[in-house]
Formats: structure tokens, C-alpha cells, sequence
């Protein structure tokens, strides 16, 4: 090189040739670059212009597709609408899919109900598999058996043919005993006279027996008495002889000794011989027993044989003949008993007396009416019955039977205030509105009250008049009765017509003397029902009436004035209304017609209400007289209907007793036992102070009350109202005048007459009523039969096609189609409009905008408060306020709440009702009532203590007697642990405590699982936990990380945590681990890279699957792993030492990881590296974009190759601040560096050009 050359360079600062070469060889490869664009640019060019025509051609398609674009806009248009109409069709779809999902889960628990079933059934079906198994060993059994048993019927079959020609002869025998049946019977008779006989023999010496047993006592008694007088003397004798008393006085007291000890041996004698007497009659006694008991049985053993073969009809023919007879024969006897005892009782009378003296008034009663009772033995005689011989008395004659001939006090006429009947209807109205409550009425009213209302009642069956309604339906009631046992009566209120519609319905049975339902009625005993059915008292008033008529056709009686005297004679009347009625005695009494009437239990109310007007009309005099003429006894004039006829008199009673029938006998003409009350309700005849019951009377001694027809001996009823005024006023209001009572009927009956009339014809040619008008005035008619007169100012406006409403100045009425007026329109209430409900027989009116409900009288029922009212079912209403509908009763008592949206009408017992869901209120609920306003629940088993329970599609739950515990308002319930339940309420779950209903855990999760092992999975704004029973999260599993972390495990996922349980990283991943202090998340079997740095290594658990080609196949949360065999025995493990039996290791950690070839190796993390930290990766966010950085090399990574020659693969920078970096070798090459040429310590400047996300690496250029 020249010395120019070298100043040049020296100059330069560079080799100048050299770099002139540099330069010519970088122009010469800059020329090949620019001949090679040229040729590029030329290739471009031609490029173009082939672009430029496809461009053309692509502008004349344009045009040709932008017209098609105007063609599919348009058809866009049309399918946006079809889109529209296919959105709605959605919705609808998506509304009948939300009521199969319902109806889906009904099926659901249906078919849950039906698999349990299946269940059952299979069990069953098992169990019958055994039994018929079983069935069919013992049926080889049973036709072994039956072999044996045919053979036994061939031997029977021979039997029978002999049996049968012994039953020839039985037969015949037969024909005999039927010719001896009449001997039987007479037989039979005669046994039982004389049983009759033997009772009486029986009852006389057990009266013996206890007076000889009394007199003994008294007679020990007296022995005592004695004794100790005895005593009293020898002590006295001592006393006078020590004080030295003279021999006559000691004389005089030794006699006076032995006559008392005389008297003493003689009382002694008496004594034992009673004792002898009363053992004889024991002996006797226990005889006669034993002999009734035998005749017993050959009656009883007589009676089935007869029984074979007798005619009822005969039989009770004979018997009556014989019975008048028996009769006759039994007076006479009867009479000599009599004088046979009365010579008995003087020859004992002290000792009767005294034995008398002691016993209670009712036993002597009784004693004496066991010896008269053949005096009532009227009955006939009938087959005795192998049941009883025990004589049956009717609740008629017990309560008219023999006394013992003395006389008794009239009964205390009062009311029964303890009876405690429960009665049907419970309250009513009264004529004058008032609410009357029905066991106050009979408990507190008194007996002439009573009497005063249930006659007036009664009356408005036959005459317009005052009278009482139903508390429901308004109806018209009246008083009934029920006899019950002791002689007892119930009081109480029934419809007086029949078929009303009311739910206080009750029915009358007029044939016996009391109602059969309507009250709790007590079950008859078999003695009263067998005395009812052998009731006679119609012979013993037949037999009255025939005394009586003989009594009055007697001389006295015609001397009197009496004639023509007739029994059961009908008498007919001008008045077409009541024809004609049938007496008991009628007669003529000097210028007037007389009726007697016998009253019994067997006479109603209502007949004789009945009577007393029909004879008031005809001016005929009726006498209602008491008694059979036998007794003597009148407890039966506490009986309703008998009170009745005593304050309907003049406060007069009549009656034929025993002593007034043998008073009339021995006159020979009739005299009635006259008494009345005071106005004290006091009889004015007692034993106390008159000495007598009554008074015996003429007919010519009564008054004769022409008005009322009702005769009586005393007006008792003016010093009653004297003390009592507004007891005059009462009764004044209900008396009418005959002429009044005439129209009255007539009013009623002719109305009535003339409307069903009209009715019929309608009915028959199914017509109905029409309006008339004349002038501004309408009416009502049916053909040329005017039925109400135009009298109404309005024309009448048609109601639910069934009733006309109709204004009679300015006040409004009810009319039927038929014409008949339902409400009265002449009334005292003042409503805007009414509706008549037909169902519960009142009306719905309407005042000042608002709804209530009132019977016909219109009387408030239920107050107008409500915006519309409507009739539902029988004695319930539908109303509506404040836009929702309920239920109420006739006491406004509500049925239904008021809290649904519609309440439909009731079909086959049940109605759909319809809320608003509590949460979702665009959402219809619907479900059922029943006719009581009760919801129609779905019961379904929860558990062994309660019912899952189904409303309006919602669910709730109850106990097993189905109260409700939690309130149907959940959309799902399910059972989670002992009476906890999860419950379901706008797609979130929550858990309540069934017995309080009270909230154990929020609703406020996506979802909660089954409770197992004391915790339960749950998910809160998706993120899945476990929570325990009191609803507080629990981890399933920790395991300990450095710097006080935390791994668990909550729900079956993993996540992190610090050591205050904060969330480092959510508990959604499978696994979790780390790489390069970077965490690592398994999810579904993929890797995920979390923006969370860790420095240490964080264990995994996987399981050993395989091994091949010398790599562990180990599965990680689902993801495919390897670890290197040699690597693990390198480190001086093996297989065992990693791997439990089941093949699960714990201590797992990512080693490397492939992203893009999707390998990923592990290793086996001992305690040693489970504390070294790892390697680290570059963040992202350590460097900004193009950002320089100066640091040094700290660390040189070397790596042998194939060839055994070791490579630089990486370089680690060290930055002043600390941070380090990793530069490979790629990054040197890009950056046309050697990095060979680079040592430790050096400087090196970086440029941040990208990152490497999938290494965690950064991108650099090396300045």
C-alpha cells in the first residue's frame, strides 16, 4: 500500500480501498436489486393492466349486482315482516313452551308418583308370586281333598233319600201341629195371664218382704229401747234400795222388771218368727223366679213353633176378642184382690203403717202402680216375642200412666232453659227486622213467648200475616219440636216450605209428633223404638170418645141443652179455602155449635192452628181437652204443643182425668177439671192451697167467647196483662177480626189461586208472562188474565232473562217471568238499582256506587262497601274491590281473600281463579277453588312430616294435617336436609327452615346442590363454592403455597387465595400449577395462561395412564402429560416412590410447555424444589413497545449440541433497576449479531420490537 494510500486512510479514518471495494460489491448488489424490481415492476405493470379489465368487468358486474341488490333490498323487506310475524309466532310458541314446561313438570311428578308406584307394585307383585307359588301347593292339596270329599258326597247323596222320606213324615207331622195351632195359642195365652199373675204374686211379697224387714228393724230398735230402759230400772232399783226404800215401792218395781222382761221374751218371739217369714218369702221368691223362668222358656220354645205358621191379621183378630174378654174377667179379679188386700191391711195396719212410714214417696208410688197396672193393660194381646217378656209402655202413656189415685199438683209451666240442642239455623229475623239469635230465643224467652210466636208463625201457613225469615235465605220459618228421652223436648226454627234453597235446609215428618232432622239428634234406645211401634194410644182415646159421647147423651146433658152429639163427624164449611174438617165430639150446646178435640202428642201445631181457624170462620166453639180419662198424672202439659194450647186459651186448661171421668160416671153427665194460670204463671188450684188440682165444671158454667170461638171459665188473661202491659200490646198486634181473618184467607188463597192458574197454562204451553201498558203505566198479564195491574211508572227492564225490575214510584221491585212478584216494590228502602239473586232468595243492590246485599224485606245482609257484587254458589258471593275479586259469605264473612285478578264461575265444584305473580308481574298464575272458597291444592309427599304443596303453579309447603308452613310462592322446592328446603324464586335458590318459614341461607344463587357430607356446592355470579348448613362457604381442600398463599379447593375447582381468604385467582379451574412464575390454569381440558405471577412452584395432582417410548403418560385435571423416565431415575426416583396404588401423585409441576405442538412436560416436585423459585419469564408489561434499554450480561446459557459441540442458546440482561431479561440467539441473528461475540459483563443496549406470549418471552433488537 502506497504512503498516499496510507494518509488517505489515516484521513478517512477507514480503509479507503477497501471500503471502496465494500462499496462497489454493495453497488453491484444494488444494481441486481434494481434489475430485479425492474423486472418486478414490469411483472406489475402487466399485473395492472390485467387488474385494470378484471376491474371493468367487475364494474359491469357491479351494475349487474347493484340491480340485484334493489331485488334482494325488497325481498329483504318482505322477510323483515315474515321475520316480524315469525318473532311473534316465537313469543306465542315460547308461552305455550313455558306451559308444557309446567305441565311437563306436573307429568314429572306424576311419573315420579307412578316409578314409586311401579316400585310398590314390584314388591307387591313378588310377594303375590310367593303367594301363588304357595296357592298352588295347597291347591294339589285341596283337589287331594276334594277327591276324598266326592266320595263323601256319594255317601251323603244315599243319606239324603233317607233324609228325605223322614221329611214325608215330618211333613205330615207338620199337618198335624198346625191343627193343634189354635190349642197352642190358647196355651200360650194362658201362660201369659198367669205370668202376669206370678209378677204381680212376685212384686206383692217382695213389698212383704221388705216391710217385714223394716218392721224388724224397728222392732231390734225397740229391743234396744228396752234393753236400756231395763237397765235404767235395775240401776235405779239399786239406787232406791240403798237408800233404803220401802218393800211395797221394791215390789212394785220387781213386777214392773218382769213385765218388761215378759214384754222383752214376747218381742224376741216376734221377732224370730218375722225372721222365719222373711226366709220363707226369700225361699218362695227364689221358687216363683225359677217357675217365671220356666214358663219363660216354654213360652219362648211355644212362640218359635207357632211362629212357623200363624197369620198376623188372624191372629191379632182372635187376640182383640180375646182381650175384651181377658178384660172384663181381669176388673173382676181385680175387685176381689182389692177387698182381699184391704182385709189384710186391717189385720196388720200398724205394722203397714209404720212400714210405710220411712219409704220415700216415689218407691211408695211405685209399689202401688206395680199393683194397679192391670187397670192400663188396654193393650191386645200379641204373639210374645222370644226376645223380652218385659211389658212395653209407650212415651204417650208414660206420660198419662196410673198414679196411685191421689191427687197432684198441675205442672210448673216454664221453659226449659237447659236444653242444648244444637240447632241448623242459628239465627233468624223477626217481623220487625231484627236478628234474633236462636238458642237465646229458646233459652231465654219464657214458655208463653215461646207459645205466643210459634202460633203466630203457624198462622202465616193459612192467612196473610206477620212472621219470621231464615238468617240465609230469608225463607219463612217456624217453631218445631223433638221429643227425646225423660220426657224432654228440643225447640227449634225450620223452613216453613218445603225444598228451600238454603244451607240451613231442614225437613219436617209430620206423621210423628216431632221433626226427624233439622237438630243433632239423639239415637233411640230398642225400647223406645220398640214402644213406639206398640203405641195404642189411639184405643184408649177411641175408648174416650165413646164415654164422653155417652156422657153427653146422657138426660142431664140433653136437660141441659145438648143434642145432636156426633163423633168423627166431618163437618164442611162455605168457604172453598177450608173445606171441611174432622172433629172428635161435635154437638149443639142450646143456640151454638161445640166441638171437643182430645189433644195428644199425636195433634201438631200446626193442626191445631189449623182447626182454631177453621171453627173460628164457622163460628163453631172448640173445647181442647186434656187427659184419657184414666190418669192422674199431667206431666205431659210441659209438652210445646200442650203449653200452646193453654196460653191460646185465656190461660184455661181442660182436662179429663181420672177423677173428673168418675165424677162425670157417677153424675152421669160431663164434667171437665177446670185450672188456670194467675198472673204469676201460677196454677190458681194447687194441693197447697185449695186442696184439690181444679175444678170440676159444667158446660154450662163456661163462657162462650163468640168472636175467637173459644171457651173458657176464667179470663186469667186480664190480670196478666194488667201486670204486664207490653204483653197486651204483643198479643193485640196479631188478633184480627173473623171478617179480617176471612179476607185475610181470602187474599191469600185467591191470589194464589188465580196465579197458578195462569202458571199452568204457561207451563203447558211454555210461555211465559207479558208486559202491558196503559197509558205511561205498565203491568204484567198472560192472555186476557191481568196478573199485577199497570201500576209501575217505568217500563220493566229484563234481568239475566230470568226477572223483570220494576219502579212503583220511585221505588223499586223484583217480578219473575211468570208474573209473580218476588220483592214487594211497596217497601221502605231507598236503593239506587237492584238485582234479585235467585240462588240465596235476596237482592244485590247498588247505593252511591257501591254493592251490598239485602233480603226481600231489605234489610242489610252485607253492607255496601264493595264495587260490584254477584251471586257464586249457595249462600256465597263473588266481590270486587279495588280491582280484585273474593269470596264472602251471607255474614260478610270472607270466604275467598280479595286478592285475585279473576275468579270464574263454579263448574263441577270448582272455579279457575287467577294472581299476579309476587315477583314476575307480567306473569298470570292460575289454579282452582272449590265450592267453598278453598283452594284447590296439589298434596304430593316432601317427606315423612310434610306435604310438597302446588297453587297457581307455585310451590309451598305443609304439614301432613295440611297446614301451611312455607307459603306457595317459590317456583321450585326441593328437599335439602331435615326440614330445611331449597327454594326457588326468580331463578335464583335460597334455603328456608320449614316450621318458622324463615330464610336459613339468601335466594340469591344460580344454583344449590344436594346437602352431602355436612356442605353443599353452590354457584353465586357463576362462580361455583361450597357453603355448609348455615350457608357460610367452605373449602373443600388447602394446600399450603409459599408467601402465606393459599390453593383450595371450593366446589370441585381450584383457585387461590391469601392468607385472609381473599380471591387471588377464581375458583373456576380444574388445576391449577405454574411455569416460568407464571400461573397456568387447566379448564376443560385447555391450558390457560393467567396475568398472575408466582415465584415457586404449585403442586398438581395427575394420574399415571400408560408408559411408552420411555415417557410417563400421566393425565392432569383431563390434560395429556409427560415426564421423562430417565429424568425421574436420574433424580433417583422411580415409579413407585411418585405414584399411590390407584396411581395418583400430588406433587406435580410443569417443566416445559410446548403451545404450539400442544406437548407440555412435567416433573416431580420433592420438598427441595417445591421451596426453589422458579425460572422467570418476561411480562408484558415490563417493557413499553420500541422503548431502549441499557444493561449488562449477567448469566450465559450454553447447550451441547448434536455434534457434541456446545452452543450459545440464550443470554441473560440484567437492568439497572433490577429487572432482568432473556435475549436468544434468535434475537441476535434478527438483529445481524454474533452472539458469540458477546461475554459476561458486557454492554448491551435493547430495543423492545414485540413479546412472545405463548414463551412469556420478549422480542428484542440488539443495538
Amino acid at each position: 500500500m502506497s504512503f498516499t494510500s496510507q494518509i488517505i486512510n489515516i484521513l478517512a479514518g477507514y480503509d479507503v480501498i477497501k471500503k471502496e471495494r465494500q462499496l462497489n460489491q454493495s453497488l453491484s448488489e444494488k444494481d441486481k436489486v434494481i434489475s430485479k424490481l425492474q423486472g418486478e415492476h414490469v411483472r406489475l405493470a402487466y399485473k395492472y393492466e390485467n387488474c385494470n379489465t378484471q376491474l371493468k368487468q367487475k364494474e359491469s358486474e357491479c351494475a349487474v349486482y347493484v340491480e340485484k341488490n334493489s331485488t334482494l333490498e325488497a325481498e329483504l323487506e318482505q322477510i323483515h315482516k315474515q321475520f316480524l310475524d315469525l318473532e311473534n309466532r316465537f313469543q306465542d310458541f315460547q308461552a305455550k313452551l313455558s306451559q308444557t314446561e309446567d305441565e311437563n313438570r306436573e307429568l314429572d311428578n306424576k311419573l315420579q308418583d307412578a316409578v314409586s308406584e311401579k316400585e310398590r307394585l314390584q314388591a307387591q307383585n313378588v310377594e303375590y308370586e310367593d303367594k301363588n307359588n304357595h296357592l298352588l301347593s295347597s291347591n294339589k292339596q285341596l283337589n287331594k281333598e276334594v277327591s276324598c270329599l266326592n266320595n263323601q258326597v256319594k255317601a251323603l247323596a244315599e243319606s239324603i233319600s233317607l233324609k228325605e222320606n223322614e221329611v214325608s213324615d215330618l211333613s205330615q207331622k207338620n199337618n198335624s201341629l198346625s191343627e193343634s195351632y189354635c190349642v197352642l195359642q190358647k196355651n200360650l195365652q194362658t201362660a201369659s195371664d198367669e205370668i202376669q199373675e206370678i209378677k204381680l204374686i212376685n212384686k206383692t211379697l217382695e213389698l212383704d218382704c221388705k216391710k217385714y224387714i223394716e218392721n224388724n228393724n224397728q222392732l231390734q230398735t225397740r229391743n234396744k229401747e228396752l234393753q236400756e230402759q231395763l237397765d235404767e230400772v235395775n240401776l235405779k232399783s239399786e239406787e232406791y234400795i240403798n237408800q233404803n226404800c220401802s218393800e211395797e215401792e221394791i215390789k212394785n218395781l220387781e213386777k214392773q222388771i218382769q213385765k218388761n222382761e215378759e214384754e222383752i221374751s214376747s218381742l224376741n218371739r216376734t221377732l224370730t218368727i218375722k225372721e222365719d217369714d222373711i226366709k220363707r218369702i226369700k225361699e218362695e221368691n227364689k221358687h216363683l223366679i225359677q217357675a217365671i223362668e220356666d214358663e219363660r222358656n216354654k213360652i219362648i220354645s211355644l212362640s218359635t213353633k207357632v211362629s212357623k205358621y200363624n197369620n198376623l191379621n188372624n191372629i191379632l183378630y182372635e187376640e182383640n176378642k180375646q182381650l175384651k174378654n181377658r178384660v172384663s174377667i181381669l176388673e173382676t179379679k181385680l175387685q176381689n184382690e182389692n177387698i182381699s188386700e184391704k182385709k189384710y191391711s186391717n189385720q196388720d195396719e200398724s205394722f203397714i203403717n209404720d212400714s210405710l212410714e220411712g219409704m220415700p214417696q216415689n218407691q211408695e208410688n211405685n209399689i202401688q202402680n206395680s199393683i194397679d197396672s192391670t187397670h192400663t193393660n188396654d193393650k191386645p194381646i200379641k204373639t210374645l216375642s222370644p226376645k223380652t217378656s218385659k211389658s212395653v209402655i209407650s212415651k204417650e202413656q208414660e206420660a198419662l200412666q196410673l198414679s196411685d189415685g191421689n191427687i197432684v199438683d198441675f205442672p210448673e209451666i216454664i221453659n226449659d232453659a237447659t236444653d242444648t240442642t244444637v240447632r241448623s239455623i242459628r239465627y233468624v229475623y223477626n217481623d220487625k227486622g231484627e236478628i234474633v239469635n236462636a238458642d237465646l230465643f229458646f233459652q231465654k224467652s219464657s214458655a208463653e213467648e215461646i207459645s205466643h210466636v210459634s202460633r203466630m208463625l203457624s198462622e202465616a201457613d193459612i192467612k196473610n200475616g206477620k212472621y219470621w225469615t231464615c238468617g240465609i235465605c230469608r225463607s219463612r220459618v217456624k217453631i218445631a219440636h223433638r221429643r227425646y228421652r225423660n220426657d224432654k223436648e228440643s225447640l227449634f226454627f225450620i223452613h216453613a216450605q218445603k225444598n228451600v234453597n238454603c244451607p240451613w235446609t231442614i225437613s219436617a215428618n209430620k206423621s210423628k209428633d216431632y221433626y226427624t232432622e233439622g237438630i243433632d239428634i239423639e239415637e233411640l234406645t230398642e225400647d223406645e223404638i220398640e214402644t213406639e211401634l206398640n203405641s195404642d194410644s189411639k184405643v184408649i182415646y177411641r175408648n174416650l170418645k165413646l164415654k164422653i159421647v155417652s156422657l153427653l147423651n146422657s138426660e142431664k146433658s140433653k136437660a141441659m141443652g145438648v143434642a145432636e152429639v156426633c163423633i168423627d163427624k166431618i163437618i164442611r164449611s162455605n168457604s172453598p179455602y177450608m173445606k171441611w174438617r174432622r172433629p172428635d165430639i161435635s154437638f149443639n150446646f142450646k143456640d151454638r155449635k161445640v166441638v171437643i178435640e182430645l189433644q195428644n202428642n199425636n195433634v201438631d201445631l200446626d193442626t191445631i192452628v189449623d182447626k182454631d181457624i177453621f171453627y173460628r170462620l164457622n163460628n163453631i166453639q172448640v173445647i181442647w181437652v186434656f187427659g184419657n180419662g184414666e190418669e192422674s198424672r199431667y206431666d205431659y202439659m210441659k209438652l210445646f204443643n200442650y203449653k200452646n194450647t193453654l196460653f191460646a186459651n185465656h190461660r184455661n186448661v181442660f182436662v179429663l182425668d181420672k177423677q173428673a171421668m168418675e165424677e162425670s160416671t157417677l153424675r152421669d153427665e160431663l164434667l171437665l177439671k177446670c185450672n188456670w194460670l194467675d198472673e204469676n204463671n201460677m196454677w190458681k188450684f194447687t194441693i197447697e192451697n185449695s186442696s184439690t188440682n181444679g175444678i170440676l165444671i159444667l158446660l154450662n158454667e163456661l163462657t162462650f167467647d163468640d168472636e175467637f170461638c173459644k171457651p173458657y171459665y176464667f179470663d186469667a188473661n186480664e190480670p196478666y196483662f194488667k201486670k204486664y202491659p207490653e204483653a197486651r200490646t204483643e198479643y193485640m198486634d196479631t188478633l184480627i177480626s173473623r171478617e179480617g181473618l176471612k179476607k185475610s184467607i181470602e187474599e191469600k188463597w185467591v191470589n194464589n189461586s188465580l196465579y197458578q192458574d195462569a202458571l199452568t197454562e204457561m207451563r203447558k204451553s211454555g210461555s211465559y208472562a207479558e208486559i202491558s201498558k196503559y197509558g205511561d203505566l205498565w203491568g204484567f198479564r198472560f192472555n186476557t188474565k191481568s196478573l199485577i195491574n199497570p201500576i209501575f211508572t217505568c217500563e220493566p227492564k229484563l234481568q239475566d232473562n230470568k226477572f223483570y225490575k220494576v219502579t212503583f214510584n220511585h221505588k223499586l221491585g223484583i217480578v219473575d217471568k211468570f208474573g209473580m212478584k218476588i220483592v214487594d216494590w211497596d217497601n221502605d228502602f231507598d236503593y239506587d238499582d237492584i238485582y234479585y239473586d235467585d240462588i240465596n232468595n235476596c237482592i244485590i243492590y247498588i247505593k252511591d256506587y257501591k254493592a251490598g246485599v239485602a233480603d226481600k224485606l231489605g234489610n242489610e245482609i252485607i253492607p255496601a262497601i264493595y264495587n260490584s257484587i254477584e251471586p257464586w254458589s249457595n249462600g256465597i258471593f263473588k266481590v270486587q274491590k279495588d280491582n280484585r275479586f273474593g269470596l264472602v259469605d251471607l255474614n260478610n264473612n270472607i270466604i275467598a281473600d280479595i286478592k285475585y285478578n279473576e275468579i270464574g264461575k263454579l263448574e263441577t265444584g270448582r272455579a279457575k281463579v287467577t294472581i299476579t305473580h309476587p315477583v314476575q308481574s307480567w306473569r298470570q298464575l292460575e289454579n282452582y277453588i272449590d265450592n267453598k272458597g278453598k283452594l284447590v291444592s296439589k298434596y304430593s309427599n316432601l317427606n315423612d312430616d310434610y306435604f310438597l304443596v302446588q297453587e297457581f303453579g307455585l310451590f309451598g309447603v305443609s304439614d301432613k294435617q295440611t297446614n301451611i308452613k312455607v307459603p306457595c310462592i317459590y317456583d321450585e322446592i326441593k328437599l335439602w336436609v331435615d326440614d330445611l328446603v331449597r327454594v326457588k324464586s326468580n331463578d335464583k335458590w335460597g334455603v328456608i327452615k320449614v316450621s318458622d318459614n324463615s330464610i336459613c341461607i339468601p335466594i340469591k344463587f344460580e344454583s344449590i346442590g344436594n346437602y352431602i357430607h355436612g356442605i353443599a356446592n353452590v354457584t353465586y355470579v357463576g362462580i361455583k363454592s361450597c357453603i355448609n348448613i348455615k350457608g357460610e362457604e367452605v373449602v373443600e381442600k388447602r394446600i399450603q403455597l409459599q408467601n402465606t398463599l393459599v390453593k383450595t379447593l371450593k366446589a370441585g375447582k381450584w383457585g387461590i387465595e391469601d392468607k385472609n381468604g381473599n380471591e387471588i385467582v377464581t375458583h373456576i379451574y380444574d388445576e391449577i400449577g405454574s411455569f416460568r412464575r407464571r400461573l397456568i390454569g387447566i379448564i376443560n381440558n385447555r391450558i390457560v395462561k393467567l396475568d398472575t405471577y408466582y415465584d415457586y412452584p404449585i403442586p398438581m395432582m395427575g394420574k399415571l395412564e400408560n408408559e411408552e417410548n420411555n415417557k410417563y403418560i400421566i393425565a392432569v385435571a383431563g390434560l395429556k402429560c409427560y415426564m421423562s423416565v430417565n429424568q425421574l431415575h436420574s433424580f433417583g426416583y422411580s415409579k413407585n416412590d411418585l405414584f399411590d396404588k390407584n396411581n395418583m401423585c400430588d406433587k406435580l409441576g410443569f417443566m416445559n410447555m410446548n403451545f404450539h405442538t400442544g406437548s407440555y412436560a412435567i416433573r416431580y416436585l420433592d420438598e427441595k424444589n417445591l421451596t426453589k423459585m422458579l425460572s422467570f419469564g418476561d411480562r408484558n408489561s415490563n417493557f413499553a413497545l420500541n422503548e431502549v434499554v441499557e444493561g449488562y450480561i449477567a448469566r450465559i446459557k450454553r447447550k451441547i449440541n448434536k455434534t457434541g459441540e456446545k452452543r450459545i442458546v440464550n443470554v441473560t440482561v440484567k437492568f439497572p433497576n433490577h429487572h432482568m431479561t432473556l435475549v436468544s440467539v434468535y434475537d441476535f441473528a434478527n438483529s445481524n449479531k454474533d452472539i458469540h461475540n458477546y461475554k459476561l459483563n458486557d454492554s448491551i443496549k435493547l430495543k423492545k420490537i414485540g413479546f412472545n406470549d405463548s414463551l412469556d418471552r420478549t422480542v428484542w433488537e440488539i443495538l
